[in-house]
């Protein structure tokens, strides 16, 4: 390499290249598409200027030579130490030429190399002004523009790219028609403005581009980038100075399960205080001090947080929970793995000074007699919270035949919230399961007896009271009754299919009537409070004369299998638990709001906190509620993605109103279900719109998230598609009992699938369409 100009820039010594070549040395090192390019040094513009305005022959000469045997033109940019540092860019200050031929260069050279008395001029030191020259081959591009992986303007989150036909400049300097788009990271959502211009395959490497850059440099960037016959190649990178606040991982992962779309703003407070709850209980089961309780609480207090009335995950707070646990950083990467964002964050489990290695090593200990008492512990652990439920249910009846007032109600329900809530054996045992699913064949049927499957088993026993067809039109008339409620199904039931009909319909209620679609969600109301979401489920349920047996403890399983049958008990058991909350606050609504006693779960704690201590009139709360109600009516079909980064003081995504997910593309999961998948799409957004008397036996469920409640769907449909989900979800569980085939982590199946087209999945669990159309 000349002093003067190299036609083969190295990594080191970058000191000699500017802003510029470096930013361009360090891009091609990295493994990114770069045009040739050869840079004439510092030292060369240190010649140009003792020479007074004289370029050294030798180089300028080795430059052409260059020049022609890669053939085109070529852009000549300055490249000062000024330029694209990290604390200021400068952008604009310097010249650029472009399309510049061999027989043009000297003249150029020159014109770049004078713009640096622009920096003089403005009083920069002479080691600022020192410039480098890039000459860089031109691309003559299909598509170009600049991209930054935070928006300058607007929400900072998103990505944003801007991208006009031809040559980049038509962008820079605002002479080219553009579109501008903002992208989340990582996930399919986005919004354009302007002519859809830019390729999907184009936006896909310059969103992996952007991200890479910006991981490998350790601070938001921009880059100028071409798409020249579906390559991208990279011209330029810099710092943007602009100070960002940095971002936070949310992932709804699992919790979609539980709480898809959008959640009431009284749910999204209890789950976040209920997980706040059962971690620090879990904490204090296994040990932890004084100091490491201090050091965990704010990461407990925000494990779960809504954006926009979604429920995420903080994945930098569950990391630190995990972290403490002994082999808890290699468990959360494991579990990254298992919802499949493992090859797309880099989460690091933060270190707390109180988990030391004596406190880890304390924490193995109990962790392993947990362990060995398996069975003994889970066991008491369901007895106990059996015993509890039915005095918490006595308690209801209590409160509710006195008629207590709304500030009683809302002191036992605060006085529940408060105290050590008895669910951490469920977090064991689904810390279990994590620990060995990567070792297990999950996708094999299963004989295992459990809980979850029963709901539908005895739905389909009491359907054989109305197989007639006048008993089926009763019941249908039944669900138009304007006067049914929960407190006269019994009594209508009675009165209409008589009394065997309507005791084994109460015997169900009282045992499973918790068991509903979204039974997570206290606005949910459940098949118990819901009459005609009971009925409706009992018009599709196949009758079965056979009275299901009772339920048996299973003989010969595996730890790991007795660990997926207890995963299913503490799922019913804080559905019921969940359920006395809903039960209260729906006693406290209608104490607050007579005749709207819904409006109770649009309030926040904090707004109920507020009138609790006088500070709002029961007037002024009810406003409230209605206003938070009007809010969540009007997001009520937003989607959500399933993986979002926003800054850390955000409660809210950026407007999203499209996604980059094509037609044309492949649609691929993983299969947690054995089994043929072969039938006709029917996506499925709510279940309960369902017609009762469609036959759902060749039928192929498409849907976004599942939850336990679909044990009534899986039992009557050929197979179940699943955007989200995993092998441990609950309903995958439930279709390997049932012998139900499930693919899941299919990102897209809702929008790119049709209702009634045929589908049959693969071994490698990419969903092959035919023609064929039902």
């Amino acid at each position: 390499m000349s002093a003067l100009w190299t036609a083969d820039p190295q990594s080191s010594p970058t000191s000699l290249y500017g802003g510029k070549g470096r930013q361009l040395v360090q891009l091609r090192e990295a493994g990114h598409l770069v045009p040739p390019f050869s840079i004439f040094t510092t030292a060369f513009f240190d010649e140009f200027e003792r020479a007074r305005g004289q370029l050294p022959a030798g180089a300028l000469a080795a430059a052409r030579e260059w020049m022609q045997a890669q053939g085109g033109t070529f852009a000549v940019r300055s490249s000062s130490h000024l330029e694209d540092g990290h604390t200021q860019s400068y952008a604009g200050l310097f010249e650029t030429l472009l399309h510049v031929e061999p027989y043009q260069l000297e003249t150029s050279l020159k014109t770049v190399l004078t713009s640096a008395h622009a920096a003089r001029d403005k009083g920069y030191s002479a080691k600022a002004q020192k410039m480098a020259v890039v000459l860089q081959k031109m691309i003559e591009p299909d598509f170009a523009g600049v991209a930054f992986s935070r928006n300058p303007t607007g929400p900072s989150a998103p990505l944003r790219i801007e991208a006009c036909r031809g040559l980049g400049t038509g962008v820079v300097d605002g002479t080219a028609e553009t579109e501008t788009i903002l992208k989340m990271r990582l996930v399919p959502a986005l919004s354009r403005t302007g002519p859809e211009l830019l390729p999907s395959e184009a936006l896909e490497r310059i969103e992996a581009a952007l991200l890479k850059i910006e991981n490998e440099s350790g601070h938001p960037v921009d880059i100028e980038w071409a798409w020249a016959n579906r390559r991208l190649y990279l011209l330029q990178s810099r710092p943007i100075t602009q100070s960002f606040e940095p971002l936070k991982a949310l992932s709804d992962a699992n919790l979609s399960e539980s709480y898809p779309g959008l959640t009431a703003p009284l749910t999204c407070d209890f789950v976040s205080r209920m997980y706040e709850a059962v971690f620090t209980d879990s904490a204090r089961l296994l040990g932890a001090s004084t100091a490491q309780l201090r050091e965990l609480a704010p990461h407990y207090a925000k494990l779960v947080e809504d954006l926009d009335g979604h429920l995420y995950y903080n994945l930098e707070n569950y990391a630190a929970a995990m972290g403490a646990l002994p082999g808890g950083a290699r468990e959360f990467k494991a579990w990254l793995e298992l919802i499949g964002f493992s090859d797309r964050l880099d989460i690091r489990v933060p270190k707390l000074k109180s988990s030391t290695a004596f406190a880890k090593l304390r924490t193995l200990g109990r962790l392993i007699r947990l362990s060995m008492r398996q069975t003994k512990e889970t066991r008491r652990f369901l007895d106990r919270s059996d015993r509890r439920l039915a005095e918490l249910h006595q308690e209801f009846q209590d409160l509710k035949r006195g008629q207590a007032s709304s500030q009683k109600i809302f002191d036992r329900i605060e006085r529940e919230l408060s105290l050590p809530q008895d669910l951490a054996m469920g977090i064991f045992n689904d810390y279990f399961l994590m620990s060995k699913a990567g070792k297990k064949n999950l996708a094999a049927p299963t004989n295992l007896h459990l809980e979850s499957v029963r709901p539908q088993l005895e739905l389909a026993h009491l359907a054989r009271h109305f197989v007639a067809a006048d008993r089926r039109k009763a019941l249908e008339d039944l669900l138009r009754d304007e006067t049914l409620s929960e407190d006269n199904l019994i009594e209508i039931l009675g009165s209409r299919f008589g009394p065997h009909a309507a005791q084994d319909a109460s015997d169900f209620l009282i045992q499973f009537g918790e068991r509903s679609f979204g039974d997570l969600k206290l606005e949910n109301l459940t098949l118990r409070q819901d009459p005609r979401s009971f009925l409706l489920l009992l018009l599709r349920a196949q009758p079965s004369p056979k009275k299901p047996p009772p339920p048996v403890e299973p003989t010969g399983l595996s730890k790991f299998e007795k660990a997926l049958v207890y995963r299913e008990h503490c799922r019913l058991l804080r559905t019921r638990y969940f359920g006395w909350f809903r039960d209260l606050y729906l006693l406290l609504g209608a104490a607050l709001f007579p005749g709207s006693r819904t409006d109770v779960f649009f309030l926040r704690f904090d707004d109920l906190n507020r009138w609790r201590s006088g500070e709002w009139t029961r007037e002024e709360l009810w406003a409230q509620a209605r206003k938070n109600r009007a809010l969540n009516d009007m997001s009520d079909e937003r989607h959500y993605p399933a993986l979002a980064l926003v800054p850390r003081s955000s409660r809210s995504l950026p407007p999203m109103n499209e996604t980059s997910e094509k037609s044309s593309r492949s649609l691929q999961g993983e299969q947690v279900s054995a089994g043929r998948i072969a039938g006709s799409v029917l996506k499925v957004k709510n279940p309960n719109d369902i017609p009762a008397g469609l036959d759902l036996r060749t039928c192929v469920l498409v849907t976004e998230t599942t939850d336990p409640a679909w044990v009534y769907l899986l039992s009557e449909c050929q197979a179940l598609i699943s955007e989200r989900g995993s092998a441990l979800s609950h309903v995958a569980i439930i279709a390997r009992e049932l012998k139900k085939p499930l693919l899941v982590k299919v990102p897209g199946a809702l929008s790119l699938l049709k209702d009634g087209e045929w589908i049959e999945v693969n071994a490698e669990g990419l969903i092959v369409r035919a023609a064929k159309t039902t």
